[in-house]
């Protein structure tokens, strides 16, 4: 899990981010991006019913992604730091951990 200070958790970030934030797409994730001018970069992960109707499999997948971005945050650019809310595709009810962590890598550089 990620350290609470690496979290967005106020909902006048989240519309912010939403609204006048950039994007990128992947395979199975879309991340957009916010410029913050903190010292870190801040992630949630939204997993809506769309994707899965069980909260089960909706919290495997939010989980599994907050793993992958915790192992991969030294990869992410150190200039500038971002608010990042990572969406799954539905395509990712059929993709495992290793196409996430890879979808994951393939959005790091896109993020500037």
């Amino acid at each position: 899990m990620l350290p609470r200070n690496c979290r967005l958790t106020k909902k006048d970030n989240f519309s912010a981010i939403l609204q006048y934030g950039r994007f990128v797409k992947r395979d199975y994730l879309v991340a957009r991006y916010r410029y913050n001018r903190g010292t870190q970069h801040r992630f949630s992960v939204v997993v809506s019913t769309k994707i899965a109707s069980k909260a089960v499999i909706r919290n495997k997948i939010r989980r599994q992604i907050y793993e992958a971005i915790r192992l991969n945050l030294i990869y992410f650019p150190t200039e500038r730091y971002f608010d990042i809310i990572i969406l799954p595709h539905r395509a990712i009810l059929v993709g495992s951990y290793r196409d996430i962590v890879k979808s994951l890598s393939a959005l790091i550089p896109l993020i500037r």
